[in-house]
């Protein structure tokens, strides 16, 4: 017969609490509260506080449309001119461009307005230049074409990127994601941003046209999941560093495990990692990743086709949120994530755990 010390009584007691709080506390609702969760079990285990996750959200905001905007010359071209020329379109065109409703136009329909004036004055001009008298207006329209050709990205950027659309899409102010987020549910969205980056690479190409600018336009305003996203990367990113600082401290300051045999702390400490982390944290890093993986690449793209490093007041959102170098925010996400998996490796490989210990 068995007779327990009364430290080993209560040493018992303590680790079952640790394991009955593991178990049956219930699952969390909301991404801090996810976090706040496994922090607390992981503290609660090895008795020690972790550091706070101290970072002010966002950390980087999106600007405003005013300061993204780009001067684009307004084009002086003599409309009785082309008024008389009854085989161009391009009079037709032009006569609306400076019509009241015509010089209202946001700038979405000005981008339609500078391709189709691309299309029909390529076919003006060739009219012109078999006609010896209108040599003149020839001269005058070659000019404007190549000045528009010179601009027509700026006009694309005052659409995309300055427009409206762009400031609900990069905005955080709805803040994370619910813990349900499927990156797949939101096809809409993929499609929408791959399409941005097509006409971004050939923002004079015909191809654009009013239906499907508006329904770009519909999808950025209907699924604003950009600036979710970066909340959520950088709320995770930022959780899962100090929950990393907090494991190493406590293993700085005393063994898990002595002589490499598992006891019952790290046996409950593995329940942790199978039942919490593997089973609710990590499916939610894994969502993140997925939706970097299926939005930001269209992003790049449309922002080097556009040229976005000439605005000045998007550059540092840039560097943080569109580009994946050393200390971006994808850079710190995978970083972190990576800290993560090799001191568990550690802590299971000290205590006999780690996969393929007998």
């Amino acid at each position: 017969m068995f007779v327990f010390s009364h430290r080993l009584w209560a040493a018992t007691l303590t680790l079952l609490a640790m394991l009955s709080l593991t178990a049956c506390l219930g699952p969390p609702d909301t991404s801090a509260e996810l976090f706040q969760d496994y922090r607390d079990r992981l503290e609660r285990v090895l008795d020690t506080d972790f550091p706070t996750a101290d970072r002010t959200l966002p950390v980087a905001v999106y600007p405003r449309s005013k300061v993204l905007l780009r001067d684009v010359a307004e084009l002086k071209i003599n409309l009785l001119d082309f008024l008389g020329l009854t085989g161009c379109e391009l009079n037709r065109l032009v006569g609306f461009r400076n019509s009241s409703l015509g010089k209202m136009m946001p700038a979405s329909q000005k981008w339609l307005y500078e391709q189709q004036f691309l299309s029909l004055g390529d076919a003006c001009l060739t009219t012109l230049e078999a006609q010896d008298e209108e040599a003149d207006l020839a001269l005058e329209l070659r000019g404007a074409l190549a000045s528009k050709r010179d601009e027509i990205g700026d006009v694309a950027w005052n659409a995309t990127w300055a427009g409206p659309e762009w400031q609900a899409l990069m905005s955080q102010k709805e803040g994370g994601f619910d813990l349900d987020f499927q990156a797949g549910d939101w096809a809409e969205l993929s499609l929408a941003l791959s399409a941005l980056a097509e006409w971004s690479a050939r923002p004079e190409s015909p191809g654009l046209d009013a239906d499907s600018l508006e329904a770009l336009n519909r999808r950025l305003l209907t699924y604003p999941m950009v600036g979710r996203l970066l909340f959520s990367a950088e709320e995770a990113s930022a959780e899962m560093g100090a929950i990393v600082q907090g494991l190493r401290r406590r293993l700085a300051e005393r063994p898990l495990c002595v002589n490499g045999a598992p006891t019952e702390r790290s046996r409950i400490l593995q329940n942790v990692l199978v039942n919490i982390y593997s089973a609710r944290v990590q499916p939610y890093l894994a969502q993140l990743e997925k939706a970097r993986r299926d939005w930001l690449p269209p992003l790049q793209r449309s922002y080097k086709q556009l040229q976005g490093d000439r605005s000045a007041a998007l550059r540092d959102f840039a560097r943080r949120y569109l580009q994946e170098g050393e200390f971006s925010l994808w850079w710190e996400f995978r970083h972190n994530a990576a800290a993560h998996a090799a001191i568990w490796t550690e802590m299971l490989a000290q205590c006999g755990l780690a996969p393929g210990s007998r």
